[in-house]
């Protein structure tokens, strides 16, 4: 492939250790969840803010200074999408605290995403991803903390009602988004893995991917264990190459199904869970038997699609304004929010917001599916995979900063691949 801009020799392979610095910082802040667990832990939100907002600024400085890297049509597409969802809904009602929000994730993606581009000129591809596995993880991670952190979290009363259902959040406000998480996570540590050269970051990432399973279930969250169970294997098996190591590729594969089919419908009943885990793995039983699954055990979500349809037809063209389908009137679903991202851009900002959301879906699913890398491809298409499942049940997945800086990394990586000659990527 041809690269549309040249680069130095001198630069692909030379580092910048204050570039390195920033962006971990950066991401390290959004992917551990840091500004949340201030305002969890001590009742201080965004205490970092002003970190994020340096290390993004000095990202930037440092990328275009030393490589000047054009982003690809899905970071435009992106930003486009954002800006008209903020305007059109805005136009009909304004929540401040919402463009603030959706301002700070244009800024981290983009500068995710040119960091990105330049941390794999100057480092590679392969130690590129193994670093990214190591810190979305530890993120994840904490969820194996929640019995120490709930002392610290009993201090403020936002927590006590997951403190009180025996789910285990980590570093996160909520245990759904805990679980998407390390679902996330769990899509790099494979992609690394395919990445290795040596046994020794293999097994670092076939024992992350193990303690990653362990923190899914622990979350309680049924749409999380659900999206792991589905992307995960649709990921493991668009991963399976025609050669010697197919065979045992798809054993491991089959074994993982196995596994987790066992696990929801026999295994945990050896567990002593509490009644309300208990409850919630049964919930996921029913979903995959098809046997009397009912509302409750989606957490009612098809109850809360059919009143945000409702509201939205309202007012179709232009929306019901910001903030509007996250606390819909009482009567469409009791008064609380559609629980669906999807939904809720066209229900905020009408069919306009709506066009330009799919616009930026077509345009970066068709950048990463003419990305010549496949390992990058399959990461990619992933983790689209994983947060276009995450917002059917969550109204805010463009809000959460740990899906900014990945969603920024996927960006980064296509733009990478579209702009630089495939062989300098390792």
């Amino acid at each position: 492939m041809s690269s549309v801009m040249s680069i130095p020799k001198t630069l692909v392979g030379s580092k910048d250790k204050y570039l390195e610095l920033l962006y971990w910082v950066l991401a390290s802040i959004c992917l551990w969840n840091l500004n949340g667990i201030t305002s969890l832990a001590f009742g201080e939100s965004r205490r970092l803010s002003v970190f994020i907002l340096l290390a993004g600024l000095g990202m930037l400085f440092k990328s275009s200074a030393r490589v000047p890297l054009k982003l690809s049509r899905s970071a435009t597409a992106y930003v486009v999408f954002c800006v008209s969802y903020l305007l059109i809904g805005g136009a009909s009602h304004v929540d401040w605290e919402i463009v603030v929000s959706q301002l700070n994730s244009i800024f981290i993606v983009v500068a995710i995403a040119i960091g990105t581009a330049a941390l794999v000129v100057s480092n590679g591809l392969r130690l590129f991803v193994f670093r990214l596995q190591l810190f979305s993880a530890v993120g994840a991670l904490t969820v194996l903390l929640s019995p120490f952190l709930q002392d610290i979290y009993a201090r403020n009363l936002t927590t006590q009602l997951i403190s009180n259902v025996g789910r285990w959040p980590g570093f996160f406000a909520n245990p759904n988004e805990a679980g998407m998480a390390c679902v996330y996570s769990f899509m790099v540590c494979i992609a690394a893995f395919q990445l290795s050269r040596n046994s020794k970051s293999k097994y670092i990432s076939l024992a992350l991917v193990v303690g990653l399973t362990v923190c899914v279930v622990l979350t309680f969250s049924r749409s999380s264990m659900l999206a792991f169970g589905i992307v995960g294997i649709l990921y493991l098996g668009f991963s399976l190459e025609w050669n010697r190591k197919f065979v045992s590729g798809l054993f491991f594969g089959f074994l993982m199904l196995v596994g987790v089919y066992w696990f929801f419908t026999q295994g945990y009943q050896y567990i002593d869970w509490d009644a309300e885990q208990k409850q919630r793995i049964q919930s996921v039983e029913r979903m995959i038997t098809r046997s009397d699954a009912r509302q409750s055990d989606f957490g009612h979500r098809g109850d809360a699609l059919y009143g945000g349809i409702a509201y939205w037809s309202k007012s179709p063209v232009m929306g019901h304004g910001l903030g509007k389908m996250r606390a819909m009137p009482y009567r469409y679903f009791h008064g609380s929010g559609c629980h669906n991202t999807h939904l809720m851009v066209i229900g905020e900002s009408g069919i306009l917001g709506i066009a330009a959301y799919v616009v930026f879906w077509l345009v970066i699913l068709h950048e990463t599916a003419r990305c010549p890398d496949a390992i990058v491809k399959r990461l990619c298409f992933a983790l689209l995979t994983a947060f276009l499942f995450s917002g059917l049940a969550d109204h805010g997945i463009f809000d959460n900063r740990n899906l900014n800086v990945l969603l920024g990394v996927v960006i980064g990586l296509v733009s990478y691949c579209k702009f630089v000659a495939p062989a300098k990527a390792r």
